[in-house]
């Protein structure tokens, strides 16, 4: 078997165990926490999980590039200007993400999160 499918198949278990401990530990969780923390806990791994996709793999590609630049020591500008863009994306989306959770938080409150 090549390293490439035994990998694929490590990742697939990996997932499959995952899921399976998260089914196994829920009725724990939940008895511990209670069943209003335990919804408030999966509100934020959901605004999370949004926020996770939002990212749309900037963070990697900043690590590859700054690994690729760095190789090349006459490459301090490029890396601070890069480094520099995409800190201003960031920015930006964390500000608009704010402004859109603080305009909504009334909503928010009334009509989803209900205890």
């Amino acid at each position: 078997m090549t390293s490439t499918k035994r990998n694929i198949i490590a990742n697939f278990v990996g997932r499959g165990w995952s899921g399976v401990i998260t089914l196994i530990f829920m009725p724990v969780y939940i008895s511990l926490m209670g069943i209003e923390a335990y919804g408030l806990v999966g509100i934020y791994l959901s605004l999370f999980a949004v926020l996770f996709l939002l990212d749309l793999g900037l963070s990697t590609t900043l690590n590859r590039e700054l690994a690729k630049l760095s190789a090349r020591n006459e490459n301090v500008q490029q890396m601070r200007n890069l480094v520099r863009t995409l800190e201003l994306i960031y920015w930006v989306t964390a500000v608009l993400i704010g402004v859109c959770i603080v305009l909504l938080a009334p909503l928010i409150t009334h009509y989803w999160i209900k205890a």
